[in-house]
């Protein structure tokens, strides 16, 4: 087969990048320029001429600095020729990112679940054993159905399927707070946190989303279990796949009634939080307080080693913690976009009282096994979810550094367990004395001196160390389980604020706010310049005061201006915006990113890499902490066997820290890494 020359590859692209009526779906006329820049760029890539084909990111400073392209590669002789796909030749930001689960029970099998559901909790809450008694035997002697019974119980009114729009968030955030015992810098880790993508009110704090691809749970009762163990993965994967209206609206094999209605658009996103965080947090809302409900914190509680019963019988009590939204730093923020498929069904009943109760329920119909779903009671609106992960704010890793902030509401039960740790080495030690005593007696008696060969000595000195040694890793256990236990109370404390927030937001200013950056964005001048035009002025009449100063690279700036032509027909023209996905979302940032393409390298870096590199700055801080003769007395095992003490042990453990440090920075996903390499493009203030 012929091989391609790098000329007819170019021209090749160039024909697949004209505006013809095929592809313009997939490639706006307007971009061909940029497009084919970066087909000639992904010529002389590190990976070949014949792997050059895939996506590869290029930073808006790096194009707009017109840096000179290397001279492309020569084909090889080995590489078969392969034709050019113009959708692989767009950059991952400009394609579409919203991925869906499709709809996998129908309406029938939604409404006679809902209805049974429903019936069984009127009959165990809101019903006498005599009505127990009487439905049983309308139901056994009576000749009625079940589902007759069902409908005297309860009052199934109507259901309806939609695709719910919901953000998944991967983030990295730090700030300081402060307490009775200082100050400290907080980082906060959360892998799998629910963001509302639109602002409807009742469905913004549904405690209900997916699971990511692969980590649905296996219980023993599925069939699953049946097959061998990389199929059973496989069929447990969530099938996400990219939104198209004429699949997923018409989805074949599931009946639904009515039809599906298209999608409710985004039109709220978490790039804005940070901002949002430090400027309009009330003072009432930054500080967390008050009892950490038991059941919440006894199964955490067992990653310190030690049983609840060893701490407290009661709730545990958290003293004030204080924090500063000014200083957030956003390290880390991945949002993934996703439309998640919704039976929502309207039920009532007469109660206890004799008034009629509304409720409705938000079934996941991407679950066959029914498993997820959760229930709104009108009369107290707060919704209830079966099963855990009831939190749309789950929090991975605390760390709080260099010291606790507050007193450590188990300080009584670490205090016992010290000083019963000092009685036992005090012991010890008398020991130890005793049988120096006797060996010095046993001596002098034998040989009339007080004298010792070198074996002897050595013998007692290693005792000795001995004894010094495990006081000191006794000290530094001591101390991280102590810090352990203050942060699992921290973190629930911080959930248990978050869906506070989320129960009471008002997402009204956030429209207003994505609707606003959205016009920064694309706007033909730059608004941070003095408006050229009473229009202009009418149009940006609160972004041109935006600064992004003293943020980090790696923080979202919905705001940042466009100063590129095509970058900003590429944002005005995105397939998801022309989708009708939602009008002013930022598409285009590196923030909002494809699920199934970046979230296992963001989850491996938060959940492998920064908690390691945390751990290893944790332990040093400890060691330094334990005592000035850590010199002396500090002895690391290492993997192969072999030991190290004293400074050399020192020295083993800052280089470990170092290398937990390089761990951390080779994990780190790409996008992350061209951020904070050359960041967004520079504000022209």
């Amino acid at each position: 087969m012929a091989l391609l020359s790098a000329a007819a590859l170019t021209a090749t692209a160039r024909h697949a990048l004209a505006p013809t009526s095929s592809s313009r779906t997939l490639l706006p006329s307007s971009q061909a320029f940029v497009h084919l820049k970066t087909c000639r760029q992904c010529l002389d890539s590190r990976r070949g001429l014949a792997d050059s084909f895939g996506p590869r990111f290029t930073s808006t400073s790096s194009r707009r600095s017109g840096s000179n392209a290397k001279p492309p590669t020569p084909p090889s002789s080995a590489s078969p020729s392969r034709p050019v796909d113009p959708a692989n030749l767009v950059p991952k930001r400009y394609r579409a990112k919203v991925e869906v689960l499709p709809f996998r029970v129908g309406t029938e099998e939604a409404r006679q679940f809902l209805h049974a559901f429903t019936a069984g909790g009127v009959l165990q809450h809101h019903r006498s054993w005599y009505e127990h008694l009487k439905l049983h035997y309308a139901l056994t002697i009576g000749g009625e159905t079940a589902q007759e019974v069902r409908e005297r119980v309860v009052t199934f009114e109507k259901i309806s399927a939609l695709y719910l729009p919901i953000w998944m968030v991967n983030a990295s955030v730090e700030l300081r707070c402060r307490g009775e015992n200082g100050r400290a810098e907080v980082t906060l880790l959360t892998t799998k946190s629910r963001f509302p993508g639109n602002s409807w009110g009742p469905m913004t704090t549904m405690p209900m989303y997916p699971d990511y691809p692969s980590d649905a749970p296996v219980s023993p009762d599925q069939p699953q279990q049946t097959l061998d163990p990389a199929q059973r993965n496989y069929q447990l994967m969530m099938d996400y796949e990219l939104y198209d209206p004429e699949k997923h609206l018409h989805p074949k094999g599931v009946e639904i009634e009515g039809g599906i209605p298209p999608p409710l658009p985004f039109n709220i996103s978490p790039l804005h939080l940070p901002e949002l965080l430090r400027k309009d947090l009330a003072p009432e809302d930054r500080t967390i307080e008050g009892e950490i409900p038991r059941e919440d914190l006894e199964e955490e509680l067992g990653r310190t080693g030690r049983a609840w019963s060893n701490y407290k019988t009661g709730n545990p009590k958290l003293s004030p913690v204080h924090f500063e939204p000014e200083t957030l730093k956003t390290h880390m923020l991945a949002a993934y976009p996703l439309l998640i498929p919704i039976h929502l069904a309207e039920c009532s009943f007469i109660d206890k009282e004799g008034e009629r109760q509304r409720v409705t329920h938000a079934l996941g119909a991407w679950d066959k096994q029914m498993h997820t779903f959760a229930s709104l009671f009108h009369k107290d609106g707060v919704w209830r979810r079966t099963g855990s992960d009831r939190h749309p704010f789950s929090i991975q890793t605390t760390d709080l550094f260099p010291r606790l902030p507050i007193r450590n509401p188990f300080q009584q039960h670490f205090s016992k367990e010290r000083a019963a740790a000092e009685d036992e080495r005090r012991k010890k030690r008398i020991e130890y004395k005793e049988k120096l005593t006797a060996k010095m007696g046993e001596m002098k008696k034998q040989f009339g001196l007080g004298k010792m060969n070198r074996a002897e000595i050595d013998e007692l000195w290693e005792e000795a160390d001995s004894l010094h040694i495990k006081e000191l890793k006794d000290s530094i256990k001591s101390q991280e389980a102590e810090h352990l236990a203050v942060e699992l109370p921290v973190a629930w404390a911080i959930t248990l604020k978050v869906d506070e927030l989320l129960e009471k937001a008002n997402w009204t200013p956030l429209e207003r706010d994505e609707r606003e950056a959205y016009q920064a964005r694309t706007s033909r001048v730059d608004p941070s310049k003095p408006v050229r035009s009473k229009k202009d002025k009418q149009r940006l009449p609160s972004t041109t005061q935006m600064r992004y100063s003293g943020t980090p690279p790696t923080e979202p700036r919905p705001y940042q201006w466009l100063s590129d032509k095509q970058e900003r027909e590429a944002e005005q023209q995105h397939p998801d915006r022309k989708a009708g996905l939602g009008d002013f979302i930022h598409w285009t940032s590196p923030h909002v990113q494809r699920l199934t393409l970046n979230v296992a390298a963001n989850k491996r870096y938060l959940e492998e890499g920064v908690p390691r590199e945390l751990k290893s700055r944790r332990s040093l801080v400890n060691a330094t902490a334990a005592g000035a003769d850590i010199d002396n007395l500090l002895v690391i095992n290492q993997s192969d066997g072999s030991t190290v003490k004293g400074s050399d042990a020192v020295k083993t453990l800052r280089a470990s820290d170092l290398d937990c440090r390089q761990y951390s920075e080779r994990l780190k996903p790409r996008w992350l890494k061209e951020l904070e390499k050359n960041g967004p493009p520079a504000p022209r203030y």
